[in-house]
C-alpha cells in the first residue's frame, strides 16, 4: 500500500450519497442545507449524545448552532471525537496537557453548580441537566433556553456556558451560582411577578 493508502484507511468512513439525477434547485437546497452546518472549527467543541437513543451519535456545538451526527460503530465515534477535539486544540495552540486541565475544569464547575437545589433542571422548561447559565440571573438553563436568554440581550441576561466558557468561570462566580440557584431565584422573581 502506498502511503496515500495508508493515511486514508485511517479515517473514518463517511458516506456521500451521489445522485446523477438531481434537479438544479434540489442542488442548491443541498448547499444551502450544507453551508448551514458549516462552523468554525476553532469554535466547537464535540461530545457523546447520551441523551438519544440512537447508537453511536455525538454532537458537534458551536455557538451558532449544533448538529448531531452519528458514527457507524463506537470506535469510529471516538476517532470523530479525539479528531474534531485534536484539530480545535490545534488551532487554538493548546496542548494535551492543556485540554486535560480545561476538560477536568468543565466537570468540576458543571458539578458543584448543579449540586444546587433546582439546578439539575432548567431554570425555565425543566429539562434535565442544564449546561449553561444566566451568570447575571443566577439561573441554570437547557440549550433552547439558554438560546432565548441570549436572544433578549446582555442587558436583561448575560448568558454563558460551564462546558464551553471555562474562563468565564471565576471562584466568586461559581460561589455565587451555587449559593443562588434555581429554586430560590425563580421564587423571587414569581413572588414579584405575583405582586404586579
Amino acid at each position: 500500500r502506498t502511503e496515500r493508502q495508508a493515511s486514508t484507511s485511517r479515517q473514518p468512513a463517511v458516506r456521500q450519497q451521489h445522485s446523477s439525477t438531481k434537479s438544479p434547485s434540489s442542488a442548491i437546497e443541498a448547499y444551502r442545507v450544507a453551508q448551514s452546518v458549516v462552523f468554525p472549527l476553532a469554535t466547537v467543541t464535540v461530545r457523546e449524545a447520551r441523551q438519544l437513543t440512537v447508537p453511536f451519535a455525538f454532537e458537534v456545538i458551536s455557538p451558532q448552532a449544533s448538529v448531531t451526527l452519528q458514527a457507524q460503530s463506537q470506535e469510529e465515534m471516538q476517532l470523530w471525537l479525539e479528531t474534531i477535539q485534536n484539530a480545535t486544540a490545534s488551532l487554538l495552540g493548546c496542548s494535551r496537557a492543556v485540554r486535560m486541565s480545561i476538560a477536568s475544569l468543565k466537570g468540576t464547575v458543571l458539578g458543584r453548580v448543579q449540586q444546587t437545589a433546582g439546578n439539575q433542571f432548567c431554570a425555565d422548561c425543566r429539562a434535565a441537566h442544564p449546561t449553561w447559565a444566566s451568570i447575571n440571573l443566577g439561573l441554570m438553563l437547557c440549550l433552547s433556553c439558554a438560546g432565548v436568554h441570549r436572544q433578549l440581550g446582555v442587558h436583561i441576561s448575560k448568558v454563558r456556558s460551564l462546558e464551553l466558557d471555562t474562563k468565564e468561570w471565576s471562584e466568586a462566580l461559581v460561589t455565587m451560582m451555587i449559593s443562588l440557584g434555581n429554586e430560590a431565584v425563580n421564587q423571587i422573581w414569581t413572588a414579584e411577578s405575583s405582586t404586579m
